[in-house]
């Protein structure tokens, strides 16, 4: 859902559902994220290294974002796109 709302929309998006999953699973996490600063990937990564009663770090990943916005020179004003 995260990299939808940053993408757009995503290649596999029309694709009947058994063919998403057959496209997920060969797809990197580079190529998910392609266009999108790398952060996003980063993100990808660490939750789906997460075991399932493992309690996310919501701290580093939350800065993570943050600093982004800095580094590109964004406001975090709590407007999201997907409410304009």
């Amino acid at each position: 859902m995260l990299l939808r709302f940053a993408k757009g929309d995503l290649s596999w998006q029309m694709e009947d559902s058994s063919r998403v999953l057959q496209m997920k699973m060969q797809m990197s996490l580079e190529e998910m994220c392609s266009e999108l600063p790398l952060e996003f990937a980063s993100y990808m990564h660490y939750i789906r290294t997460l075991r399932f009663d493992d309690k996310p770090d919501y701290n580093y990943l939350r800065n993570m974002f943050k600093e982004l916005l800095i580094k590109e020179n964004e406001e975090y004003d709590h407007v999201y796109d997907w409410l304009l």
